[in-house]
């Protein structure tokens, strides 16, 4: 495998600046720093010579405001390395089949490109709007059907294989080692591009068939101009998730009615309006100034923890674009 040290050098760089927690091997960034150079030199050694194994993630459960719990991974500071180089090196592939209705995870795009997309059609009224949540999606993602659509990109079966490797690696809880057999890690860098590779099919199907589709993660929502069209995107958007091993959520999906308002990506839909709640009104100034500054590259992911905001060095300049706002390491 051809690997640059620019390019490992790069990725370890922006681990840096993301969080400083360990992994299961209890090194952190801070750590790992002292014996950067050679770790990178060794590890750039063994992905050429294929002889590289992921670790697994140590877990924790994150509380989420309607009271359930999300498992999330720390990779090690050496498989975060490497995932930020394999983002690198897929990235072009992924967002070649990527749709214009998928919003999250992917440079340049946030929340508010989602909702200026929703009221282009929320605007004409009256409408029907189909509000639909996929259930534990990152959880239940079929790893057959993803190395599939892995291996249709065009890829190098080294590459495929690393990649196979950081979804299989398990993860540590309480001191207790899981393997699981579906799903990817929230927690990874990967996981978010990984998503959105698995629902592109699911994205340009409703698009071929003129849904107005416009989808966040696992959040979508379409806007009809009559209960019979959302009816029909509704059934249309089960069948489809159900070809990729997912359902929607029965609780958190439902066909919103003209004299009805919804929420969407914390934004109040009612009438023909949005509303930005007050404290998203900065944010979207400061969003909005990050999109104009362009830039071409995979999404770059935020830390866990904030960090200081630190000078880009130039030469590392054309390697990562400009950050989002997800929950990875």
């Amino acid at each position: 495998m051809n690997i640059q040290t620019e390019q490992l050098a790069a990725a370890w760089y922006l681990v840096q600046r993301g969080s400083k927690a360990a992994g299961v091997d209890g090194i952190t960034p801070d750590l790992f720093a002292g014996v950067a150079q050679e770790q990178l030199r060794h590890l750039q050694l063994q992905l050429k010579r294929e002889c590289y194994l992921a670790s697994p993630a140590r877990g924790f459960w994150l509380p989420k405001k309607s009271g359930d719990r999300r498992l999330i991974g720390i990779p090690t500071v050496q498989d975060r390395i490497v995932q930020r180089f394999l983002l690198q090196t897929i990235y072009p592939y992924l967002e070649e089949t990527f749709s214009d209705s998928c919003f999250a995870y992917r440079p340049g795009l946030s929340i508010y490109q989602a909702v200026d997309r929703v009221m282009e059609f929320y605007g004409h009224q009256p409408a029907w709007v189909v509000k639909a949540d996929i259930q534990q999606f990152f959880d239940h993602l079929s790893w057959p059907i993803l190395l599939e659509q892995l291996e249709h990109l065009g890829l190098s079966d080294t590459t495929v294989g690393l990649l196979e490797q950081q979804l299989k690696s398990g993860i540590v809880v309480h001191g207790q080692r899981q393997f699981l057999n579906k799903g990817v890690l929230q927690g990874s860098s990967l996981s978010g591009a990984l998503a959105n590779l698995y629902l592109s099919s699911f994205d340009r199907t409703c698009v071929d068939y003129g849904i107005p589709l416009v989808r966040y993660g696992d959040d979508c929502v379409v806007v009809s101009q009559s209960w019979v069209q959302a009816h029909r995107a509704l059934n249309l958007m089960g069948d489809l998730l159900s070809d990729l091993a997912l359902s929607l959520h029965p609780d958190k999906t439902l066909i919103i009615p003209p004299t009805e308002g919804f929420v969407f990506l914390g934004h109040q839909f009612l009438a023909g309006e949005v509303q930005v709640p007050e404290r998203r009104r900065g944010e979207r100034q400061k969003a909005e100034g990050r999109r104009q500054k362009g830039g071409i590259g995979p999404p770059k992911v935020c830390s866990i923890v904030k960090t200081r905001r630190q000078r880009r060095p130039s030469d590392l300049d054309t390697y990562w674009s400009e950050p989002m706002t997800t929950l990875y390491v």
